[in-house]
Formats: structure tokens, sequence, C-alpha cells
């Protein structure tokens, strides 16, 4: 393993889970509600305000052709800004006549970066046609969207310039990389500055140079509105020579906030991807060099799940491009060299001990569908952490997230392809046991000292070391920890770390053993 900048190691230990739909902390269905009158998009940039879903940049036909040619046609690039309500299908839509040919041209562009930081959308890079040369190009402009002048504007029709400003800067002259948030910091993970017309024919029709790097910054506005980089760094190795990957939220080892990026294409050996997760965090990056990730390596979407009673993260991948197909068969995966388009819903699990396994989930798509398709959360549904739901506060059936558009194919390699308007919602089912009904005698074993507390707290225990079942419990009785004949070791240094990390509020911790029982109130001030 490698890591970079503020080094850590995390020591993880990693096994490949071949089984299908195994033993799973929960599954996942998707109900198709697809407006009739929705258009269809991918590679686009995104964001949410008050509700809305406000789409630019991105493309409006399938997969790009592999001639000079045809590879991004002009009249298919999305040159609308698009704003959807998901919930009554509603749509407003309006061009770019508004700005400067210099400023449109970015917008009009396919696989930009873009963050959302509170109401501003900020929109970077990108693939597609100078005004200024004609020549395709990939962008260095920075843009600033403000959110609600720009609904406003859209929905009554009105300019939509003072809604926009940018600037430029070479540092971010990429396509086909990933943004994301992680506090206040933007990381920009891998892509490339891909200039000329994309062609398969060995005809020297382009240059390409990828970035080769995680470029860290921090994305501002100076006191006239203009964008800016502040505070930039960046950090390279061969394993970030990735473009068009999947970078989603999630937990990492003890509960610290990170970004994991997935997949990612070509090798500079071979037309295959990258299958070495790299895990992200304020505190370094970690290349997982010990695990091979087996299924959806090109853009898809990802529904982050934290199960914080286990320690374990939960990825689900929603079909794209593979490496391996899944055999129900012989229930076998099987290496795909072409890497086709595939329907499948997969899981990686990374548990507590750092084991990591993908199983293949029983639902999937009807259609070869989800490459380079957005999934959004749900403004209700609990978040352990930006972005990762809290399957421990979810006791039933819950709806999550919305997945919108990217690429349908119609057979899995070579194959026509078109830009889907689909729209699915996302269920998440979780798999709760139930307490045992065993009368059993109450007895103090435990104590918890302070209690009240309000920072740390201590577990002491009444009886020598043995082994006991413990389940820590919120104010809605919504399982946090589930422990079943641990050590008294265990169970105090899991309860004393959950109980430091919780906000404040009422807690219950049950212990129970073969033929006693206790139950621990706890108040956190």
């Amino acid at each position: 393993m490698r890591t970079h900048f503020l080094l850590f190691f995390l020591l993880f230990q990693y096994s490949l889970g071949l089984s299908q739909s195994d033993d799973l902390a929960f599954t996942v269905s998707i109900e198709d509600v697809t407006p009739v009158n929705w258009p269809g998009l991918h590679s686009f940039a995104f964001a949410e305000w008050q509700g809305y879903w406000i789409i630019v940049a991105g493309r409006s036909n399938g997969l790009h052709g592999f001639f000079p040619f045809t590879g991004f046609p002009e009249q298919t690039a999305n040159n609308q800004i698009w704003v959807l309500d998901p919930v009554t299908g509603d749509l407003w839509q309006k061009g770019l006549e508004d700005l400067d040919a210099s400023v449109a041209a970015p917008l009009q562009s396919s696989n930009p970066q873009y963050v959302q930081k509170e109401d501003k959308l900020y929109v970077f890079g990108g693939y597609g046609k100078d005004a200024a040369t004609d020549l395709f190009v990939t962008f260095d402009q920075l843009t600033v969207m403000d959110l609600p002048t720009l609904v406003n504007a859209i929905q009554n029709d009105t300019n939509i310039a003072e809604a926009v400003d940018s600037n430029t800067d070479e540092r971010i002259r990429l396509c086909g990389g990933e943004a994301h948030q992680l506090g206040e910091w933007t990381y920009l993970v891998g892509g490339h500055d891909f200039n000329g017309l994309y062609s398969q024919s060995g005809a020297p029709a382009f240059t390409q140079e990828y970035s080769s790097e995680i470029r860290k910054f921090r994305l501002t506005t100076d006191t006239e509105g203009t964008p800016q980089i502040i505070d930039y760094e960046a950090f390279g190795d061969p394993e970030f020579h990735r473009r068009d990957l999947s970078v989603a939220p999630c937990v990492l080892e003890g509960g610290e906030e990170g970004l994991c990026a997935y997949g990612g294409v070509f090798r500079p050996e071979a037309d295959l991807p990258y299958l070495h997760p790299i895990y992200i965090s304020e505190n370094g990056i970690e290349i997982n060099e010990d695990y091979e990730q087996l299924m959806s390596q090109y853009t898809c979407p990802i529904l982050p799940v934290y199960d914080m009673a286990q320690d374990e993260i939960h990825s689900v991948f929603f079909g794209g491009l593979s490496f391996h197909t899944y055999d129900t068969e012989s229930q076998t995966f099987v290496e795909e060299e072409l890497i086709p388009f595939i329907p499948s819903f997969t899981m990686m699990s990374r548990a507590a001990d750092g084991t990591t396994k993908e199983q293949v989930l029983n639902t999937e798509f009807d259609e070869l569908l989800g490459t380079n398709a957005k999934l959004v959360l749900l403004e209700d549904v609990p978040l352990s952490s930006e972005g990762v739901i809290d399957l421990n506060s979810i006791t039933e059936t819950q709806e999550v997230a919305y997945i919108y558009g990217g690429i349908k194919a119609v057979i899995p390699n070579i194959t026509p392809s078109s830009a889907s308007n689909r729209l699915f919602k996302v269920s998440l089912h979780p798999n709760i046991s139930t307490a045992s009904s065993e009368v059993l005698v109450d007895r103090e074993m435990a104590k918890i000292q302070p209690n009240p507390f309000s920072y740390t707290v201590q577990l002491q225990w009444l009886l020598p070391s043995t082994k006991v079942d413990a389940l820590l419990t919120d104010a809605l009785g919504r399982p946090l920890l589930d422990l079943s004949a641990a050590s008294t070791e265990e169970i105090s240094r899991r309860t004393e770390n959950m109980l430091a990390n919780l906000p404040g509020g009422y807690y219950q911790l049950l212990l129970r053993n073969h033929d006693w029982q206790q139950r621990l109130p706890i108040i956190k001030q």
C-alpha cells in the first residue's frame, strides 16, 4: 500500500467474496417514475436547490463515436440549462444566448467537473468546441452560478447573465475527472487534457495528457463574484492516471469522513480499467493495492451506506461498464476485456477489520443503463456524514434516492446507444434482526461513569472478564451498536468510542448474558 501527503498507515487485510446477495445488511429496489417530457442527458454538471435540479452541459446523444467527425457531434451537445422538479415532473429550460460566446462554450462541454457549495454551482473544465478557434479543446474555464438567481431567471425567462461569472485557470483544464467536496476542500481526482477530434482509427487527430494527480484546493469568489482557486496542492502517482471513474463519499476506519475513488480508464499498457480503490481523507490518500474491483469500473451512480453498529461501509454500484460480468448459473465472475455495458447492481463492502468483498444483488436495471447517470439522495434521508446514508437509523423500507439520465445501450458491446431520460426512485430495505424474547433476571453488572456526561465516558464492569451481548440504541430505540458474545473489553472500547462521537441526547445500553440482563440509561449533554 502507498500513502500520500499527511502519511497514515491503515493495515487492511482484504478478502474476495463472490456470493450473490449473501448475508446482506440491506437490499435495494428501484421504481421507474420517469416524467413523460424529461430530456435524455448524460455527462452533465448538476446542482440541487430548494427541491429543484439544475443541469448544465453534457450530451443528448449516446456513447461518443469512434471516428474524427462522429465522435462528439455539435448538434447533440446540451446547449440548454435545465431546471427539473423530480416530484411534480415539471421542467423549465433556457439557452445560453444571454452569455458571451466564450463563457457559453464551456457550458456546452462533455464531462466537465463540478461541485456545489451551498447555493453556488462551480463548473470547470470539460471537452467541447471552442467558440474563438472552432477547435475541439479541453477548457480551462471556471464558472460559478448563483442558483437562486439562475433558477428564478430560467423559470421567468429573464436574462441569466447576472447569475453567471467565470474565470480561467490552467490547473482545472481537465475533463472526465471527478470533483467532490470534503469539508472545506475540493478534491479533483484524475481526468485528462484532451484536444482535437476523438478517434480510434489511428489517425493523428488529437493530443491527450492525463493529469495522473489528485488536486486539492478551495473554491471561493472575490468581492466582485469572480470564482477563484486558493490553497492549491497536487499529489501525483501512477495509480491516479485515471479518467471516467466513480468517486463517492464514504466512511473510513474509525468513522472518519472520506471519499472513495473506484475504477477509471485507461491503463497505459492496455485499454483496461484500473482496479485498486483509492481512499481519500483530510489526513491522507491511501491506494489499496491488496484489492481489485471486479464490477462497474466506469462512471456510474453509487449509493453509500454506513452501518455504524458494525463499522461497515457499503457502496452500491448501479450498472455502467464493467471488467467482469456475473454468470448466475455458475455463480462466478467472467472477465470481459471489451468492458461491456451491464444492468447489474453490485455492493462493495468494507468491514471494520478492513476485509472487502463484492456481491451481486438480485435487483438490476431492465435495460443497459447507469453509465454517466446521476444519483441524488432524498432530502429526508438520515445521514451518518455528508452524502452517506445512516443504515442504523432506517428501521423499515424507505425511499432514499433518485437515479436520472445516463447512457442507454442496446447490446453490451459495439452498440447503438442513446441518452436516457429515465428517472428511478431507489428504496432501501434494511435487514433488521429481532431481539430475543427470553425472560432474563435483571442484575447490575456494569456502570456508566459519569452519567450524564459531556465528552468522554467509561463503562465499568462489576464482573470478571467474560462474553456478553450488547445493544446500544438511541432515544427512538434505533440500534447504533450490536455485539454478540463479545468480551467486556471490546464492549467497553467500542461503546465508549461511539458515545464520544454521538450528539447530545438519550441513549440506552442493553447488556445480557445467558441468565441476566441490564439496561443502562445514558444521557449525553
